[in-house]
């Protein structure tokens, strides 16, 4: 299904890679049922092959699930074909170990795309209260996530865009789509909007 034939029904489409969640994927389910805000919204998830009931829980709950086989699994691709099958002006990203914390999250991370000077919209990720286990590289590592590399990124770029907590027009995504990237294809991105003389925000609430 192409992009452009794709209706608008919603002003926001939340967009969650899946394969074999587990049973942090019931707390996520819960905190965007219980998302106050004034934008439509679906929850749409690209499962690539979990076998361990994911699938069956989200159709349970309502979910859109879109579904690939686990060797096309790519992040950038499958980030891409999230926004093609999208039913919205608006993608939000989400991964499947993120849970929204406050019951205004859609609301805050949407509304500064409201500036057509805003490529992207990014919040920040802090370690869960429940549970008691290293959860960043940087907690597991024993040193901050700042490699030389990531550093000059920082000073060309500015502070570095998440999708594990993030959202972005989708008329923005048509002008600049995702290429094929096994893995950081949030600061692929970030370098076009850079390019593209787009700005990245990071709303604090």
């Amino acid at each position: 299904m192409e992009a452009n034939h794709v209706s608008e029904t919603y002003d926001v489409t939340i967009a969650m890679p899946t394969r074999n969640t587990g049973p942090l994927l019931e707390r996520i389910l819960d905190a965007i049922s219980r998302q106050r805000t004034t934008y439509t919204f679906e929850l749409m998830a690209v499962d690539s092959g979990s076998t361990d009931g994911t699938v069956e829980l989200l159709k349970e709950r309502g979910v859109r699930v879109v579904s690939i086989p686990t060797a096309q699994f790519n992040w950038g691709l499958t980030r891409d074909w999230a926004y093609q099958h999208a039913h919205s002006r608006i993608v939000a990203n989400l991964t499947q170990d993120a849970v929204p914390k406050e019951d205004s999250w859609l609301e805050n991370l949407v509304r500064p795309l409201e500036d057509s000077t805003v490529g992207a919209s990014c919040g920040a990720s802090i370690p869960d209260p429940e549970r008691n286990f290293p959860q960043f590289p940087w907690e597991c590592n024993g040193y901050f996530y700042l490699t030389r590399e990531i550093g000059k990124f920082v000073k060309k770029y500015g502070r570095g865009l998440s999708f594990a907590n993030s959202a972005v027009p989708r008329a923005v995504w048509k002008r600049l789509r995702f290429d094929e990237q096994p893995t950081g294809e949030d600061f692929q991105f970030q370098r076009k909007l850079h390019s593209a003389g787009l700005k990245v925000v990071f709303p604090e609430d």
